[in-house]
This record gives C-alpha cells, structure tokens and sequence, in this order.
C-alpha cells in the first residue's frame, strides 16, 4: 500500500567559525515585471503555507521584503528568497512588492542566503527572518526549558512578527509559543511535502537517526509498509531497519541524488543531467568525474546544450573555504566577533 509523507529541509543557518559577513543593502520598491524568477523552480510550493501567508498579506500587509540581486540587466533584479510572497501578492491583485537589494553577485548572494548567522545584525531581515513561514516545521535538536520547547522535539511555525523579533510555534500538544528566535541554537526548518510511496521503491534518508543506525543520504529499499504507517526497508548495506512514517519523515525517494550525495556509491548504469546554464561551482570537472566514476558498467549524459557541455566539464575549481571565498571578493572578515557554539545547526 502507499505511504504518504516527508519532510524537505528548505534551509539552514550557522555561524561562520572564522569571520562576520555582511552584505550592503538598499531597499526598494519594485514592480513584479522588473523581477527575474529563474530560481523558482527550485522552491517547494505549499498550498497550506500559501494560504495562510495570503491571509496574513491580506490583513497585515507585507511586512518583509523579498531579497534580490542585479540581473544584469538595466531594472531587472533576480529573486533570491521570497517567492510564495510575491505569489501571495499577485493572487492580491497587488503590482509592486518592497524589496532589499543586495549589492552582491548572484553566487555571494545564494553562498549568503545559505549562510546566514545568528549575532547582532541591524535589522530582523540580517537576524535570519529569511528563514521561516508559515506552516514550516522546525526541529529543535536541543530545545530550551526556559521557553518550553523540549530537545529533538518537532514545532510548527504559527506566526512570525520581525519588527518584535518574536516567532509563534504550534507545539505537537497544539499550545502556542512564542520566542525570540536567537535566544535557541541547534534550530533545523524544513517544509512538509507529500509523497507516495510503495513496496520495491528506492528511498533516501534526508537527515540522520541515530535510533535506526542511518546517515543523511543513505539508501535503502522499502520491502514493507503496513497499515499503521510503519515501513521495512533494507538498506544497501544489507541492513534492515523499521520506522513508523508518521514519526520519521526524513525520508525521500531515492532514485536521484546530486554528485555530492553521490559519493562513495556505484550503479551498473549512471544516467547524469547536466545542466550547462547552472553556476561553474556546480558544473565544472569534479562534478565529471564524481558523477562518471560512480558507473561500473556504463553512465550516460543528458543536457540542454551538447555545444558548451565540454568546456563546462573541463572547468577547473579547487575547493575553498568559505572565508577564502569571502576575502577573494574582497569581503574583509570581522576579527572578535566569533561566538563559539552558538550557532543554528545544519
């Protein structure tokens, strides 16, 4: 029988060990014709999240601005963070959305948005708003007994107000609480999406369970679902483990992986996509030979484009930190400023 349920991280927070970085902004109002949504196709689309972000739009008007770059183009700005806005917007019938432009390029940008830390920041937006909706679900690994939230347990966000740095969160017992965000640590938000699966299908662990034995990524095979929601797989290691459904749900079908996650696996046939039009960081020769390597028998490629396919898989990267990257761009790292272990865990 098929088995519905997951839960996809959208995105995580920490602290950058060696440094503070922080982006110049400028604020703007801008119409929706001068936004570039190539990004969007990425995000996760909540009909539940989207809802009530619209009702909230509704009464209370847009109360954090989306985030954009320079497209390149004379008034064109790429998305980075708040796609369901502007669709909540639009369905709105409003035309223009308030906006902060950050004065980075595309990659600084997502490499930020990835890494936002908790400290002192000017506005609610640096403090990490980016991070939650409506509807999201966020796992606290270590929880806090001063607000009530126990560790490893599971909340969903209720409401958020930045101007208050004040977040409300729908405990599993259904009581509402509300925080500042940065008074907790080790804080995972992921996006509730359905699934279904059956018996024979490949699936990937998206985050790791000590309890059952597994690792981010790990891949099994489901040999079993029964009623209650309970599911048998075996893992490639030949290992056979159990976990309820409705309690375990990080867990995704399997039967694509990116070339990171690929890494130490091996399939007699490999078919790789290779989409010429993303970022050299993603497509370049390490990506070629991870994703190759990985066929004991054969790897086929598909792409959009044959044409530019080798020069992209002959770029060469070397790997970098993230403070190398950050001072190649001439961002200067701000000594002293580290707070040691405090920081929102991937």
């Amino acid at each position: 029988m098929p088995s519905r349920g997951g839960w996809r991280r959208t995105t995580s927070s920490g602290l950058l060990q060696s440094g503070v970085v922080e982006a110049d902004r400028l604020d703007m109002r801008l119409e929706f014709h001068q936004l570039e949504r190539r990004l969007e196709h990425l995000r996760v689309h909540q009909p539940e999240a989207q809802r009530k972000l619209l009702a909230s739009l509704a009464v209370n008007g847009q109360q954090m601005p989306i985030v954009v770059v320079a497209a390149g183009q004379a008034d064109r700005y790429l998305v980075i963070d708040g796609y369901q806005r502007i669709r909540a917007l639009e369905q709105l019938g409003r035309d223009t959305v308030e906006a902060v432009v950050w004065t980075l390029s595309e990659p600084e940008a997502l490499l930020l948005d990835r890494s936002l830390r908790w400290g002192e920041h000017d506005t609610a937006l640096e403090q990490g708003w980016l991070l939650y909706e409506a509807g999201d679900v966020v796992r606290y690994s270590r929880g806090s007994k001063s607000v009530g939230i126990e560790g490893g347990s599971y909340a969903t966000v209720a409401a958020i107000n930045p101007s208050a740095n004040l977040l409300t969160v729908e405990k599993a017992s259904c009581e509402l609480t509300t925080y500042d965000p940065r008074r907790l640590t080790g804080v995972s938000v992921y996006r509730e999406v359905a699934h279904e699966f059956s018996v024979g299908d490949r699936v990937q662990f998206t985050a790791p369970e000590k309890s059952l034995g597994v690792a981010n990524r790990d891949l099994a095979v489901i040999e079993s679902i029964s009623p209650d929601g309970r599911i048998a797989a075996r893992l490639d290691e030949n290992r056979k483990v159990e976990f309820n459904a409705t309690e375990h749900r990080h867990f995704d079908h399997g039967y694509a992986v990116t070339s990171h996650s690929a890494r130490g696996l091996t399939a007699e046939w490999v078919l790789i996509y290779a989409d010429t039009g993303v970022h050299p960081d993603l497509l370049n020769s390490r990506f070629a030979y991870v994703s190759v390597s990985r066929a004991s028998f054969e790897a086929r490629i598909f792409t959009d484009d044959a044409t530019r396919l080798p020069a992209r898989l002959s770029t060469e990267v070397d790997k970098s930190v993230a403070l190398d990257f950050f001072q190649a761009v001439g961002r200067t790292p701000v000594e002293q400023s580290v707070l040691p272990g405090i920081q929102m865990g991937l």
